[in-house]
């Protein structure tokens, strides 16, 4: 199964933008996770794996972006996705 990871910086993308494109590949036999700074507690998009990166802004912060790339680093070492797909 090859598994894709959408990355954007904002949940509102994921919920508005993103969420018919997630819904379809997983109907394609895609395995889907959906990664970004989630600023609802409870979001949760059904069949949907998402992982907050709590470091993940708009605005340069080198330490944030820093510590933003760490949480996506240790993500992709975890998931080893075949597809990353930014926004």
């Amino acid at each position: 199964m090859v598994k894709v990871i959408h990355i954007s910086t904002v949940d509102i993308t994921v919920r508005i933008l993103l969420l018919p494109l997630l819904r379809h590949l997983q109907l394609q036999g895609y395995q889907v996770y959906a990664a970004c700074k989630f600023e609802t507690k409870q979001f949760q998009v059904e069949g949907i794996s998402t992982w907050n990166i709590r470091h993940l802004t708009r605005k340069v912060m080198p330490l944030q972006d820093c510590l933003a790339l760490l949480e996506l680093y240790l993500l992709f070492r975890r998931e080893c996705p075949d597809i990353v797909h930014t926004h």
